[in-house]
């Protein structure tokens, strides 16, 4: 009798423990799956996150390349160097508008740099055979912009550098010997885009179309003024003014139809020398010789020495290499190998220093 509750107990008890087993199993597999299902949930939310992160950065930084371009920046594949030109003289002449005639014209005040002694006669052929102002000795062109004036007093520039850029496109064509090109608007009533003409204080300070008041410490802390010229060319009058057969790209690498030749990408940055446009009370005061700050352009006669141009496209844009400053006077093409891509500062040039040693502030 005694052995039968024993083994009933005994019974009672394995019943009870594999009941706990098999809800201890139970509650395992329960936990276990639950565990799977957030793990599942927290892939594909992580998955979704790096699809939606991915997008993001692709159209930022496609966005950043555009307006890296159309503002200005470097080109998008790189191609690029610079030359530094000084003041040479300011007068009324303009030999691309007013050809042959003299400053009784109604034109404006302009300054120019590069080949020295241009006047209403110049030709790309004179001024092939001039001497220049500019650090290269093999750029010849003639660059001139309107003069400067704050409440109506002529302001001199000492200086402006000439970027080159590939503007994204892979290949070019180094621009005709004789062209002549007007960027910009002088008879502009208002504003023009920043694609074309911009002012801003040097690296790290914002494009706008309107100079403004310069920070120290950022940049060159002084006002620069920037043409952008147009780099896509029909392959009409590949000389003389040429101002209706050229067009700015419709995209980083693309020129509109019609004009399927691409030349390099010309800025001429101007340093105005001024920390601020406003006047002693604090009011605007900053014009140009041809109007409004609105009006500013620029103008160029590509009378470079047609084989040292050549070099940089080939060796420079068409490569995609950044080239930095071109060699100073006195260096030779072998050791103007040595220098910094990235150094486009103006150390050693004979103009005031102080206050324009950046990379990006000429």
């Amino acid at each position: 009798m005694a052995a039968k509750k024993s083994s009933r107990r005994q019974s009672s008890a394995s019943t009870k423990n594999q009941s706990t087993t098999t809800q201890s199993v139970r509650l395992f597999v329960s936990r276990r799956s639950s565990l799977l299902v957030s793990i599942s949930v927290g892939i594909a939310l992580m998955l979704a996150g790096l699809h939606l992160f991915s997008s993001y950065a692709a159209t930022n930084n496609s966005n950043d390349r555009a307006h890296a371009v159309k503002a200005g920046g470097p080109g998008e594949l790189g191609g690029f160097f610079v030359v530094q030109c000084l003041y040479d003289h300011a007068s009324q002449d303009d030999p691309i508008v007013f050809p042959g005639q003299a400053t009784h014209v109604p034109t404006h005040l302009h300054d120019f740099f590069g080949a020295k002694g241009i006047n209403f006669n110049s030709t790309p052929q004179s001024l092939l055979n001039s001497s220049t102002t500019c650090k290269n000795k093999a750029d010849t062109g003639g660059y001139w912009t309107p003069a400067s004036m704050m409440g109506g007093t002529t302001i001199t520039s000492k200086y402006q550098n000439e970027y080159w850029f590939d503007g994204g496109f892979s290949k070019m064509e180094t621009i005709p010997q004789g062209m002549e090109i007007v960027a910009g608007n002088p008879h502009a009533v208002g504003p023009q885009p920043i694609n074309q003409v911009f002012y801003y204080c040097g690296t790290g300070s914002p494009h706008r179309d309107k100079p403004y008041t310069c920070q120290h410490g950022i940049g060159s802390g002084k006002i620069i003024m920037v043409i952008v010229f147009p780099q896509c060319w029909n392959g009409l009058q590949a000389s003389h003014n040429n101002i209706s057969n050229m067009a700015y790209p419709t995209s980083p690498g693309h020129c509109p139809a019609g004009f399927d030749h691409v030349l390099p990408r010309l800025e001429e940055h101007v340093h105005v020398g001024l920390a601020t446009p406003d006047n002693s009370n604090h009011n605007f005061a900053f014009s140009l010789s041809s109007g409004a700050y609105y009006t500013l352009h620029g103008d160029f006669i590509n009378s470079w020495q047609p084989k040292e141009l050549q070099k940089f496209i080939t060796n420079c844009m068409n490569v995609h290499k950044n080239c930095g400053s071109t060699p100073r006077p006195n260096q030779s093409s072998k050791s103007s190998s040595s220098i910094n891509p990235a150094d486009t500062s103006t150390a050693g040039d004979p103009v005031d220093t102080s206050k324009t040693s950046e990379s990006e502030n000429n």
